[in-house]
């Protein structure tokens, strides 16, 4: 299990939050000596206000082991073949706009990268980077309808890379 810290400070115009993490991973193996190691990370987001109802948002996540929160190898063999924690750091920008009571819209954009090792697979990923946008119907102050587009791309280690589109249709309604 991670610890996690977390620290938030909120005021009129928003909120600052810094958060770490502190974890272990155990590699036990067929034959040999078990490996542990110690993953660590940082994240610092925020948001603030703007104009009445709209809203910048932000993050910073770095560290040695932060891609267990991001998209998935957190650690591999390095040169040695020791157990190495890979270290990664990702930012994400948002805005959110209010364009009448019952429409909103967000548009995120994302980058993430990770420091690859010697021992790790080609298969794995080492930067990951998105855009999305949406248009929201918040029909009731429970309950939305909207629809969201996504354009990412996506490079392994090994160099191989793609991209991808999305439309996906949403539908949420709360119990309170």
């Amino acid at each position: 299990p991670d610890m996690v810290l977390r620290l938030k400070t909120k005021g009129d115009k928003g909120h600052v939050m810094l958060a770490g993490f502190l974890g272990g991973v155990e590699f036990v193996p067929d034959s040999g000596v078990t490996q542990r190691i110690a993953t660590q990370g940082v994240n610092v987001s925020g948001a603030l206000k703007v104009g009445i109802k709209d809203q910048l948002t932000a993050q910073v996540i770095y560290g040695p082991g932060i891609a267990r929160y991001r998209f998935g190898t957190f650690a591999a063999p390095n040169a040695e073949g020791a157990l190495t924690p890979i270290t990664g750091m990702a930012v994400t920008l948002g805005y959110q706009h209010q364009w009448a009571r019952e429409w909103t819209s967000f548009v995120v954009l994302n980058t993430g990268q990770d420091d690859p090792l010697s021992g790790q697979r080609t298969t794995d990923s080492q930067l990951v980077t998105y855009g999305a946008v949406n248009l929201l119907w918040h029909f009731t102050p429970y309950a939305f309808v909207g629809v969201e587009y996504l354009h990412g791309r996506h490079e392994l280690v090994g160099g191989d890379s793609g991209s991808a589109d999305r439309l996906m249709m949403s539908l949420k309604m709360g119990l309170n």
